[in-house]
């Protein structure tokens, strides 16, 4: 089978496709046949070595739908055939072998290419939103609100009755402004446009890019508990980092729900075949996004046949 590496870190030209042995499930384990792939931000930074792997070479993507192909001694709640939603590391290829706790049918009514990006920036979203208590008292603010976990994580405070700001560039400004979003332009003087947007104060920071948002955030005097952040740098600033952790059922089922009836928006930048795995993450580098990156392994654009 077809899966994608890389040997050494560097820009997207160091990922291959390369031939591997298919795997066989082991006792807890799932196989599965991979429909689609989607792209996250974090497998660029291993990638390039910002967030280096144990051992080289190493997979890239960690979430993923597919049909499942087979399973170990031990699994009986899943069925061979059955359209499956799954998240690990190396989720790029054409058949994947999941931990069967990592493993979840794929929702009622949900596409699969949309299915497929569920497990990493909507799970955070919702865990990062609910480690607040949100409700229609608060201003919050989201930074890089037009990326994948902060888009999400902006129509979920909205749901809950905040007032929204997100940081973002003036491309994204339409696009936030329809689900309800204050756009404020990230760079220098931030904590500034924040009290110009926001003069009665910010009460909650839901923070998914880095220093810039935290240090604005605590300039303004926002509590150092009520700043929630997912960029790595939580430690640093002394906040909380709550974020998903594995593959949580009922949140994915929460979060598919909300989309089949079109009360949560979860949009899909590009969908890019495996051959062109490359330019799939030269897209996603580039920032500037509107919507997920998904990579159609199976070549049936992720549609079960």
């Amino acid at each position: 089978m077809r899966a994608v590496t890389f040997d050494r870190y560097g820009p997207p030209e160091v990922l291959a496709i390369v031939e591997v042995e298919e795997p066989i499930p082991g006792p807890g384990e799932v196989l599965i046949t991979v429909d689609a792939a989607a792209l996250n931000a974090i497998d660029s930074k291993v990638r390039r070595g910002a967030r280096p792997v144990a051992n080289l070479p190493a997979g890239t993507g960690r979430e993923l739908s597919g049909i499942v192909a087979a399973v170990g001694d031990g699994v009986d709640d899943i069925d061979v055939g059955e359209l499956v939603i799954a998240t690990g590391e190396g989720a790029l290829r054409e058949r994947y072998l999941a931990t069967r706790g990592l493993v979840m049918p794929v929702p009622a009514g949900l596409d699969p290419v949309v299915a497929a990006c569920l497990p990493v920036a909507p799970q955070t979203a919702w865990c990062a939103v609910e480690s607040q208590e949100i409700g229609i008292e608060d201003t919050v603010l989201v930074s890089a609100a037009a990326g994948g976990v902060g888009f999400i994580a902006a129509q979920l405070a909205i749901a809950k009755g905040a007032r929204v700001l997100g940081t973002a560039g003036p491309r994204n400004d339409a696009l936030l402004r329809s689900i309800g979003v204050t756009p404020v332009r990230y760079g220098p003087d931030l904590a500034e446009r924040l009290r110009a947007a926001a003069p009665d104060g910010i009460t909650v920071v839901l923070d998914h890019h880095g220093p810039e948002t935290i240090e604005a955030a605590l300039a303004l005097g926002v509590p150092r508990e009520r700043i929630n952040s997912t960029s790595g740098l939580a430690e640093r600033y002394v906040v909380p980092a709550v974020g998903r952790v594995g593959l949580d059922p009922a949140i994915i089922q929460a979060l598919a729900e909300r989309i089949v009836s079109g009360a949560l928006q979860l949009p899909i930048e590009r969908v890019y075949p495996l051959d062109e795995v490359v330019n799939a993450f030269r897209h996603l580098d580039t920032g500037h996004l509107s919507g997920k990156i998904v990579i159609d392994v199976a070549g049936r654009n992720g549609e079960r046949p």
